[in-house]
């Protein structure tokens, strides 16, 4: 998650000033972590280092989606603004190992956790201890915990944005995969809800879909997406983050909602989404 962060932070950095030493941090902080890959799967344990005792975690020896959606999006960003070929690589081949690893063939549903040899992590959730947070063998499409070990939302758009970026049709089978699954699972939760962020996400990836694909189902797709959350979360005045509470907090995602909307209605306006837009303006 960090590693992520900082190396778009300094890349963006060397975009505004043109100063070689954000070059070289981005470059330094996105190597850390694919150097420290594994040499045959290419996958990347979400912890690579920290403090004494706690490299036992289960962190330190698999790898979960927070390196596709939180280090592989934003080290593919960082690559667009450095123009690196090597960054463009390191995140090429990492959302490459997660399209081929990460997707449980039979179930047709993402896998939750992996070994670094690319096999998935198949046991029940430990109810102590910090391993309770990690995820099952598939993942939680609906996860609550929005800084935890599951990042379903942010990796189906990840795959999508390394598509548009790289031009491989991995990633774009592998966002279709995704965007399936989610359409076998609506309504959300159930018929529950979920939080502002996951609708907002959801919308996107349906709206960014048929931009790319020409296919407008997924606009079909994205107005039920829609039409779903604001039943539950549009109070008449104000957007509620989750269904049934009673007041607005930012870190519910509101901003991905909004966002969401928007670019669907700009798609039904028959008005590029994605062409005349940033990259980086993409809501991941």
């Amino acid at each position: 998650m960090a590693g992520g962060e900082f190396a778009l932070a300094f890349a963006f950095q060397y975009s505004v000033t043109g100063e070689e030493r954000w070059r070289e941090l981005a470059e330094r902080i996105a190597g850390f972590h694919w150097e420290n890959r594994h040499p045959e799967s290419n996958l990347i344990a979400n912890r690579i280092s920290g403090e004494p005792g706690a490299a036992d975690r289960f962190d330190f020896h698999t790898a979960d989606t927070s390196t596709v959606a939180l280090w592989g999006g934003r080290v593919l960003m960082a690559a667009e603004l450095l123009d690196s070929d090597q960054l463009h690589s390191y995140a090429r081949e990492v959302l490459l190992a997660w399209a081929r690893l990460g997707w449980d063939v039979e179930a047709q549903q993402p896998y939750g956790l992996l070994n670094l040899d690319g096999t998935p992590v198949d046991a029940p959730r430990p109810e102590t201890g910090y391993e309770r947070q990690m995820p099952e063998l598939h993942l939680d499409l609906w996860t609550e915990y929005t800084m935890g070990y599951e990042y379903p939302y942010r990796t189906a758009l990840t795959f999508l944005l390394g598509y548009r970026l790289l031009g491989e049709t991995e990633l774009l089978d592998a966002a279709l995969n995704w965007a399936a699954c989610y359409q076998r699972a609506l309504p959300a939760n159930k018929g529950q809800g979920t939080f502002c962020q996951g609708y907002g996400q959801l919308i996107s990836l349906y709206t960014y879909l048929a931009e790319i694909t020409g296919d407008v189902t997924h606009l079909t797709t994205a107005q039920a997406v829609a039409d779903e959350a604001l039943g539950h979360l549009w109070t008449g005045h104000i957007l509620r983050g989750y269904p049934g509470k009673n007041w607005y907090e930012s870190v519910d995602g509101p901003g991905y909602l909004i966002q969401g909307l928007l670019e669907l209605g700009q798609a039904q306006d028959r008005r590029s989404v994605v062409a005349d837009r940033s990259v980086l303006d993409w809501n991941i």
